[in-house]
Parts: C-alpha cells; sequence; structure tokens
C-alpha cells in the first residue's frame, strides 16, 4: 500500500498508543453509517471513474445532499449509497474497489483518515482515534502510560483536507479558561494516568479540578499552576481516599439516565448486532419498564455490578484509563463548556460499564478486557461520531438540570452493596 507522510513543515503530535495501529482490513468499518464526502472528495471520485468507464457506478453511488439538509451543514456534500449495510464501493471480497483499482489517492478524505482524527491546532495537526474501528479498539490493551510524540519517525498515512475540528490561535486571545486550555489538557491526561488513585477517585478529582478552575472570574497562568500543584499535592495526601468515600452515592441518578439513553437510542441503531445489544440491555435491567418501577432497575444493577463487574476492576482499569485519555484527546473539553465535557466523560464512562456488565450476563462470564474492549466498541460504533447525540445528552441534561459537576461527581460511587436495594426515587424522576 502507497502511503503519504504529512508535510515536514508542520508538527504533528500523536499519542504513542497510535503508533502500533495497522488496519486489518475487515471491511468493519465500511458500514453501519453513512459516508460523507465533502466537495472535493466527491469531485475527484466523479472524475476519476468517469475515465475509467465507471460512470455508471459513481451515479448509482454517490447521491447529492441537498443545501438544506442537516448533513450539508457538517460538510456532507454527497453521501456513498450503502448495498446491504455496506458501502457501495465494496467488492465482493469485502475489499474497497476504490482503493484496489485506483489507488489511495482517489479516497475519500474521510476514508484516508480513518480511524484517525485529525486536529488543526496552533500546533500543528494533532492526531486521536475512533474506536469504533475494532483494530484501534485493540490498542486499548496498552498498559504503558499514554503521551504525546512530536514528529514521530516512520509515521506515515494517507490523509486529505479533513478536520474534525480547527483550534484557531484566538483561543489564546479569550478571556476564559479556554485560553490556557494547552497548560489544562496535559494535567487532565496526568490526572487520568494517576495509578495510585482508582479510576472513580480520578474522575472525581478531575472534577474537582474542573469546578475550581470554573470558579475563577479572570483566570491567570498563575492561578492554573497554583491548581495544578494544589492537585499533585492532594495526590500525595491519604485524607483524598478519605473525603472521597464520604461522597453520598446516588446509583439512582445513574440508572435513570442509563435509562433514558437505552430507551431513546434503539430505534436509531443501524446495525443489526448493536441494535440486538441494546435491547437486550434493556429487557436484562428492566429499562423497559415504566419510571415508577426504576427502582427494580436500580436494585438489577447493583446486584449485577458486584455479581459480574467488581471483581475485575483491577484488570480492566487500563482500558478505562486509555478511553478517557483519548477522550480529552478529541478535544471534548474545548468543544464544550468545562461542566458539559466533564459531564460527558463521566456519562459515557457509566455507558461503557453497563454494556460490558450486559455482555458478562449475556455470556455468562465475569467482565475481563475482551468484553470490556466489546463494550466500547458498541458504544463507539453507535454514537462515538454523533455530533447530534452529543448534543442531544446535553440538552437532556440541562432539561433535567443535571449538569453541575457536584451532580456529576455523585454518579460515580460504586454501589453500596450493603446498602438497601429499594432506593427513594420518585422525587427525581418527577
Amino acid at each position: 500500500m502507497k502511503r503519504i507522510s504529512f508535510m515536514k513543515q508542520e508538527d504533528i503530535y500523536v499519542p504513542s498508543t497510535m503508533l502500533a495501529y495497522q488496519c486489518s482490513q475487515s471491511g468493519e468499518c465500511c458500514g453501519g453509517w453513512e459516508i460523507g464526502l465533502d466537495k472535493k472528495s466527491h469531485d475527484r471520485l466523479s472524475y476519476v471513474l468517469s475515465r475509467n468507464n465507471q460512470k455508471r457506478l459513481f451515479k448509482d453511488t454517490v447521491k447529492k445532499v441537498d443545501p438544506g439538509d442537516e448533513k450539508a451543514k457538517h460538510g456532507y456534500y454527497s453521501i456513498i449509497q450503502f448495498v446491504e449495510g455496506k458501502c457501495g464501493m465494496l467488492e465482493p471480497n469485502g475489499l474497497c474497489g476504490l482503493h484496489k483499482n485506483h489507488g489511495i489517492e482517489i479516497l475519500p478524505d474521510i476514508c484516508k483518515a480513518f480511524p484517525r482524527l485529525i486536529y488543526k491546532t496552533p500546533l500543528g495537526k494533532e492526531l486521536s482515534i475512533t474506536f469504533s474501528c475494532p483494530s484501534a479498539a485493540k490498542l486499548l490493551k496498552n498498559r504503558e502510560k499514554i503521551v504525546m510524540v512530536k514528529n514521530p519517525d516512520n509515521f506515515f498515512f494517507a490523509h486529505g483536507d479533513l478536520y474534525y475540528c480547527y483550534i484557531t490561535k484566538e483561543i489564546f486571545d479569550r478571556k476564559d479558561i479556554v485560553q490556557f486550555y494547552y497548560h489544562l489538557e496535559p494535567h487532565f491526561i496526568e490526572i487520568l494516568q494517576t495509578r495510585s488513585l482508582t479510576t472513580e477517585e480520578r474522575l472525581i478529582l478531575l472534577g474537582i479540578t474542573v469546578k475550581r478552575l470554573e470558579a475563577l472570574d479572570q483566570p491567570t497562568i498563575d492561578q492554573i499552576n497554583d491548581t495544578i500543584q494544589l492537585n499533585r499535592s492532594i495526590i500525595q495526601q491519604s485524607f483524598f481516599k478519605d473525603d472521597i468515600k464520604q461522597i453520598h452515592s446516588s446509583i439512582d441518578h445513574q440508572v435513570f439516565l442509563l435509562k433514558e439513553f437505552v430507551n431513546l437510542r434503539i430505534p436509531s441503531v443501524p446495525n443489526k448486532e448493536l441494535k440486538e445489544i441494546f435491547m437486550y440491555i434493556a429487557k436484562t435491567f428492566r429499562f423497559d419498564q415504566a419510571d415508577d418501577k426504576l427502582n427494580e432497575s436500580v436494585e438489577i444493577y447493583t446486584q449485577y455490578y458486584w455479581d459480574y463487574y467488581h471483581e475485575a476492576k483491577e484488570d480492566i482499569d487500563h482500558i478505562l484509563e486509555n478511553y478517557l485519555v483519548f477522550f480529552i484527546l478529541r478535544k471534548t473539553f474545548i468543544k464544550y463548556t468545562l461542566h458539559e465535557a466533564y459531564f460527558l466523560t463521566i456519562f459515557f464512562y457509566s455507558l461503557i460499564r453497563l454494556l460490558a456488565m450486559g455482555l458478562a450476563i449475556r455470556d455468562k462470564q465475569q467482565v475481563d478486557e475482551d468484553l470490556m474492549i466489546k463494550a466500547v466498541w458498541v458504544i463507539e460504533k453507535a454514537i462515538g461520531h454523533s455530533y447530534l447525540f452529543y448534543q442531544g445528552i446535553i440538552n437532556f441534561l440541562r432539561e433535567k438540570d443535571l449538569t453541575t459537576v457536584s451532580h456529576a461527581i455523585t454518579l460515580l460511587k460504586t454501589p453500596d452493596k450493603r446498602a438497601s436495594k429499594k432506593e427513594q426515587i420518585a422525587s427525581f424522576v418527577d
């Protein structure tokens, strides 16, 4: 396969884990969603296929997007049509006909980059990755701490002009906390990779940090550095873990949000296997019942957490750590306010845990590495690429008045095995 490097005059920053990525050519990534084309990719396909007596293939497979369509607002000029759930450009053996017959240069920019996510920033090009690709999801097994590698040797891949986010130099002129993003991002990652703390303790410290940062009226670099040094001091103190134990456990809120998500998402899941998994989750945890029966879901969730998940925590923490680090590297904390980005982080963490438990129950086994990776893949495949869904979660949280950092932190506590499972949740549901 011919590979094309980035231009040398522009720096590129790559998470160390991604250096090991290799496409398995399974074709799994070429189905389950729409493949949108920008105008440049559309015109390139039209030109090459027309010159090679494949006008009919182009006409039957590529359809223009109405300028007034929501897809057009996200840069889609046209869409490649699917045949039996797969890209219409695939050959019967599951390999890409465009790549095979015309070379990698003809591929749409989105196909060249996938599953890599490319961000155009003042530092250069920064990469992250989506775990909706099975080969990418396997990178979650990495047990080394992730670091950003600048201009790594022998790192090449085909790319185009498609960027998932533009971060302009103007952010440094802003007066709010965002101006210090490149001081905060590495510290947020540092917190999430503090292995003397459990994953939940790290996320709680991240939430406390977000709350402290948002309380700054006119933040300065000295205040940012003071916050970072304070966190490093807190991590070394035993009282931090003791204080965390005093935080009220609120499994009812967590289960309510997960129930709302599962029931909201099932009808729109395009992939049959993914839909079956979500339907199994809904049935197993009684999410298909009325809200006044939610206490049954809370009881089942608590029981299954201890039966299938808790004993495996130490063996799977590295997978969650890696996922959360990449969640930050996708610039989540610059696309949204800090507290909204934090709540999204907690929500997806909780959702992964729920799906891992559901898969373990279905397969009659304890949660392990492979089940965790499967859970992440399911979530990424179903919603990880959907900006509209992310915004829908934010809107739902605003509607329920659940967007504060303090409220999000209560969703992180481990279900209390000794507590009464019949939690009083009617007031919350109302």
